[in-house]
Parts: C-alpha cells; sequence; structure tokens
C-alpha cells in the first residue's frame, strides 16, 4: 500500500472518529427532548444481539465480495475478502468515496490481481447494492402504503430485476466513461465485466440476507428506543433507510453520506413518528453504523499487517 493511500487511510479513521464523537454529543442532546413514545431500556441482551448480527453482517458481505473474485479467479481465499470488504467500509469516509475503491485496488496489486479489474468489480458491486437497497426499499414503502399493489411490483421485480440490473449498469458505465474521458478520474480504467443470470440471482440473495441482518438489527435498535412501534410501521423505517443509503452513497461530497442519509431518512419517517423520535433513531443508527465500520476497518488492517509481514518472512 503506498504511503499516499495510507494517508488518506488514517484521514478516514480520523473522520470516522470525529463522526462518533459528535454522534455521542448529538444523542445526548437530543435526548432531552421529551417525547412519550422515546425509552431507553438498554440492556446487555440488546448489545450481544447487535454485536452477533453485525458480526454475520460482515461475514457475509465479505463472502459476497469473495463469490465476486471468484467468478473472475478460480482460488480467492476468504481472509482476503475479509479484509479488502473491511478497508472499503473504512475507507468510505474520505471525502469523494473513489478512494475507497482506489484503496482496494492498490491493497490487490501485490497478489496479482489487475487494478483495472478490481475497480471495475467494485463498482459492478456498489452498482448492485445500491440496486437492491433502492428497489428493495421502494417496494417496502409502497408495501406500508398499498399492500396490494407492493405484492405484484415484487413478482415484476424478480421476474426482469436481471435485465433492469443490465440497463442500469449499461448506463453507469457510460457515465463514468464520459467522466474519465472529461479527465475528471484519470486513473480510472474500466473494464466490461458480464454478471450472468446464475450470478447476479446468487448475489442478489446475498445481498437480501444482508439486508435482513440489517433489518434485525434496526428492529432491536427501534425496540430500545420505541418498543411501542409495530410490524407495519417497521417496515416503513427499514424502507426509509434501505433508500436513504443509496441517496447518501451518492452523495460525494459527504464521508459515508453523513447528514444526507439521516435527512432522506427522517422527511420519510416523519410521516409515521415524530420528527424528534426519527431524529433520535437516525442518530443511533448512524452511531452503529460508524462504529461497526470502525471496527470492520480495524480489523482488515490488523489482516492487512499479518498478510505483509508474513510475505515478507
Amino acid at each position: 500500500m503506498t504511503a499516499k493511500l495510507n494517508q488518506r487511510l488514517l484521514k478516514a479513521i480520523i473522520n470516522a472518529l470525529i463522526i462518533v464523537a459528535i454522534l455521542s454529543v448529538a444523542y445526548s442532546i437530543s435526548t432531552q427532548i421529551r417525547t412519550e413514545e422515546f425509552q431507553f431500556p438498554f440492556d446487555i441482551k440488546d448489545l450481544l444481539t447487535i454485536i452477533l448480527l453485525s458480526a454475520a453482517l460482515l461475514l457475509i458481505s465479505s463472502l459476497a465480495w469473495r463469490g465476486l473474485l471468484s467468478a473472475r479467479h478460480e482460488k480467492v481465499e476468504y481472509l482476503f475478502a475479509l479484509e479488502q470488504t473491511s478497508m472499503m467500509l473504512i475507507s468510505k469516509y474520505i471525502p469523494g468515496k473513489v478512494w475507497a475503491i482506489f484503496l482496494r485496488a492498490a491493497m490487490s496489486k501485490k497478489l496479482g490481481f489487475s487494478s483495472s479489474e478490481i475497480i471495475s468489480l467494485s463498482i459492478l458491486e456498489q452498482l448492485l447494492s445500491m440496486y437492491i437497497s433502492t428497489v428493495g426499499g421502494m417496494i417496502l414503502i409502497l408495501y406500508y402504503y398499498h399492500p396490494l399493489a407492493a405484492i405484484p411490483c415484487a413478482v415484476l421485480f424478480f421476474i426482469t430485476g436481471y435485465w433492469l440490473f443490465k440497463l442500469a449498469y449499461c448506463l453507469a458505465q457510460r457515465l463514468l466513461s464520459s467522466i474519465n474521458q472529461r479527465g475528471y478520474l484519470k486513473n480510472l480504467i474500466l473494464e466490461n465485466l458480464e454478471l450472468m443470470p446464475r450470478q447476479y440471482f446468487l448475489f442478489t440473495f446475498l445481498y437480501i440476507v444482508l439486508w435482513v441482518l440489517i433489518g434485525l438489527i434496526l428492529n432491536t435498535l427501534v425496540s430500545i428506543i420505541a418498543p411501542t412501534i409495530g410490524l407495519n410501521q417497521f417496515i416503513l423505517i427499514l424502507g426509509g433507510y434501505m433508500v436513504s443509503v443509496t441517496i447518501g452513497y451518492l452523495a460525494f461530497f459527504a464521508p459515508g453520506g453523513i447528514g444526507v442519509r439521516e435527512g432522506i431518512f427522517i422527511a420519510i419517517t416523519s410521516t409515521l413518528i415524530s420528527p424528534a423520535l426519527a431524529l433520535k433513531l437516525s442518530i443511533m443508527i448512524r452511531l452503529w453504523n460508524t462504529v461497526y465500520d470502525l471496527i470492520a476497518g480495524l480489523i482488515g488492517y490488523l489482516n492487512y499487517l499479518r498478510r505483509e509481514s508474513t510475505s515478507k518472512t
């Protein structure tokens, strides 16, 4: 890893730590706002549940990335995929977000992977993730307001999802190529990757599992803050969060989508719960997400140091 990328990684860690500190203060202030729905019966069981679900989330995310790599290479170590996934999580706190992809490419170069291949696979992974979260979130929001209309939409997405994703991927490639030709991303070299239907459905299944895990984590947080919220209301909260994640990722100026994601989430969920409660919930979710990214990034960096020291001996 180059010294420049090391500096950017350190900057990402510092940014994430600052965000955790600000969120902790913001949450302390927000608890002073009195709302009837708000409670905080936090116990060790909730903490253990969140830790176990977060660990499963990281492991399955790494499995999905390993699957994408294995589609191009016969043997990819799981620890390597875990390391790259973890470092990707923390490096998104570098403003611009594209550095997360370049960091992953730099880490892979020493193992014989092509930088352009890793960059292209990373873009494919991010597009697939955003595609599933956007469509899934919109279906959940529609289900809250019109359950009968949401079911045929979900079936239609299952049938046509592969072709819709191919269209979205083609448009994204053209957009990135246009940006590259204008000289904004001079180091961005793209490969034309083909995702077969079997691979698409496999990765879609893995991303659905990831969102089920995230949903369980959010349900735990919601039960801590507002235990009176029922399943039907929680569907809107989860759908709002899924959509806000995509919009937050597209906000390149915001490290980790900070502020943008919370604003969209509050706008969607404030139709269901009070704005004060929506604010508390958004801060709590962001706090979990940032701590999760920090710990995952530390795990990935430690594994990178272990691999580097092993290769030198």
